[in-house]
């Protein structure tokens, strides 16, 4: 169970700043 937990952890922390670091190579 707290594997699982750790995958959906991980995968809405890549899901949050994969765009946020998308925007700041566009701003920068």
């Amino acid at each position: 169970m707290i594997l699982i937990m750790g995958g959906v952890v991980l995968t809405i922390v890549l899901a949050v700043m994969l765009p946020i670091m998308e925007i700041n190579q566009m701003v920068g």
